[in-house]
């Protein structure tokens, strides 16, 4: 029994995605989908270029960390803001 409302879903073919900006391949759509997700409503597939990872990811790590659903979000932004105090000059 299929819990998909789509029909005949699980027939679909599935092939590998053309015209994402990685140099025609999709390894990174792991990537795109958290960068997908990280554009909301702005995400345009016209995007010409090549995505990088850390930019990516350091993104997504923030957006986890500082977001309403963690518990420990005062604490890892009141540390920071200590650390990053430490190595400059003090002013936010």
């Amino acid at each position: 029994m299929s819990f998909c409302l789509l029909p005949d879903f699980e027939k679909w073919e599935i092939v590998e995605p053309r015209g994402i900006p990685n140099c025609g391949h999709s390894e990174n759509s792991g990537l795109w989908v958290a960068e997908w997700l990280n554009m909301q409503q702005s995400f345009n597939e016209q995007i010409i270029g090549v995505l990088e990872d850390r930019p990516v990811r350091m993104k997504m790590t923030l957006r986890l960390l500082t977001g309403p659903h963690n518990g420990l979000r005062r604490v890892i932004e009141t540390k920071a803001s200590e650390y990053w105090n430490m190595h400059t000059d003090g002013t936010p």
